[in-house]
């Protein structure tokens, strides 16, 4: 997904992510970038965390990871950076 970052309305939504047991679990994030971005990633509506990851080149997904809590059943995942451009977000899994 490219063009995430920049504005409120600029982000990416994981509105059903599920896991069967809740706690703490690792969200990996697929990217590229050239350059310098962060991602503000919120976990259910939460604060956000800052994700900053450096990279020369949008040719080769990278992967960075943080730990998030996550309720049992479908949790909601918001992946964006509301002053500035983010990374080009491929994809995300969790453990």
């Amino acid at each position: 997904m490219r063009n995430i970052g920049g504005s409120e309305q600029a982000a990416m939504v994981f509105p059903d992510v599920v896991v069967p047991d809740g706690g703490e679990h690792t969200l990996y994030l697929d990217y590229t970038v050239n350059g310098t971005r962060s991602f503000q990633v919120s976990v259910n509506g939460g604060p956000a965390a800052k994700v900053t990851v450096t990279d020369t080149g949008n040719t080769t997904p990278r992967t960075t990871s943080l730990p998030v809590t996550l309720k049992p059943g479908a949790n909601t995942i918001r992946i964006s950076n509301d002053t500035e451009s983010a990374p080009d977000l491929d994809r995300i899994s969790v453990s």
